[in-house]
């Protein structure tokens, strides 16, 4: 399958919002840093919305309706025969 330049262009937002939002969150709440981080990630789904009609990425589509589950949660499926 050949891979489109729309393909790519979304691909590379999606890597972007995922490495903004990253980011962001590896600074302490409310620094400059983090603002930026969160102001870039904001301008990039925004970018999405216009070009793809949403500014989900398609984990945070594929996650909906997903349940949670705490780590506990996952060692004990993990670990019990």
């Amino acid at each position: 399958m050949e891979t489109t330049a729309r393909d790519l262009v979304r691909s590379a937002l999606i890597d972007a919002i995922g490495w903004q939002r990253s980011l962001g969150d590896a600074y302490e709440a409310d620094t400059p840093e983090r603002r930026d981080a969160r102001e870039q990630e904001a301008a990039y789904r925004r970018l999405l919305k216009r070009r793809y009609k949403t500014d989900r990425t398609p984990m945070e589509s594929a996650m909906d309706g997903a349940p949670s589950v705490t780590i506990q949660e996952l060692i004990k499926r993990l670990t019990t025969p």
